[in-house]
């Protein structure tokens, strides 16, 4: 079993950019976390202080937070998302499936034991 988590969006915001930058860093999650208990959408000045606070290297962050890098990793990483079937968040796969309503526990156990069997017997 596997837990993954990804930017999913229309479009790389600049949380989404400020978080990848951040984890170039090892500090994905410290961004991340800072930035869902905001109460408001931040701006590019809000995005530095909270580097500042997450203690990254500024000069580094500002680079790759404003290279053109990021975005585009974004953006071919959501295609890639929509290429797989995902559609909504969250998304439950097995063996790469998706399953179709992610809320339901007797779909999900169903794939798993579906799973299970097809590999047992092998």
């Amino acid at each position: 079993m596997r837990f993954g988590y990804t930017n999913f969006g229309s479009y790389p915001t600049i949380s989404a950019i400020a978080s990848e930058s951040a984890a170039k860093q090892n500090k994905f999650w410290e961004m991340h976390d800072y930035l869902y208990s905001l109460d408001y959408y931040p701006e590019n000045k809000d995005i530095y202080k909270i580097a500042e606070t997450i203690n990254l290297d500024i000069e580094t962050f500002k680079r790759d937070f404003e290279s053109e890098n990021i975005k585009n990793s974004i953006e071919q990483n959501l295609q890639l998302i929509i290429n797989s079937g995902i559609y909504a968040t969250p998304t439950v796969m097995v063996n790469n499936r998706p399953a179709f309503n992610s809320s339901s526990i007797d779909e999900i156990e169903n794939m798993i034991l579906n799973a299970l069997s097809i590999t047992s017997k092998k």
